[in-house]
This record gives structure tokens, C-alpha cells and sequence, in this order.
């Protein structure tokens, strides 16, 4: 019996400028440390949050953002 291997293209979730910038400022960070942490220029993230320019790295965006969120919950609920 063959095998049928079937190649999957990742489903590429879209986040509006607004929703980039809403989300960085809900957990603190700056235009600067965003860019730093992502290997950017800071006037990449203007242009992604002025919707600009389309993501280069959504998935390194999207686990920032998200460790960000884990841990502004985490420190909240520890209070």
C-alpha cells in the first residue's frame, strides 16, 4: 500500500496594526524592545502597526506577544 504524504501550508493568522499595537502596549513594551526582540528596526514596527508593511516574521511576533500575555497573567494573578 503507498503512503500519500500530504505537505500542509501553514495557516497564517492576520493581525491588524491596531491589534499589534493594543496588544505590545497591554504588556509593556516598547516600540524599541519589540523590534530588538524581533531582530527589526524599530521603524518596522511603525510601519506593521500603521499597517504599512505586511509582517516578515509573524510566527516570532505572534510567541512574543504571546510569552509577553503568559507573563503579564502570570505576575497579575501573583498579586
Amino acid at each position: 500500500m503507498a503512503r500519500i504524504m500530504l505537505r500542509l501550508s501553514p495557516v497564517r493568522e492576520t493581525i491588524t496594526g491596531q491589534e499589534l499595537r493594543s496588544r505590545r502596549l497591554r504588556v509593556g513594551l516598547s516600540r524599541n524592545e519589540l523590534a530588538h526582540s524581533l531582530g527589526v528596526p524599530p521603524a518596522m514596527v511603525v510601519a506593521w502597526e500603521e499597517d504599512a508593511a505586511e509582517v516578515a516574521c509573524p510566527n516570532a511576533l505572534r510567541q512574543i506577544l504571546q510569552q509577553s500575555e503568559e507573563r503579564c497573567s502570570s505576575s497579575e494573578s501573583a498579586n
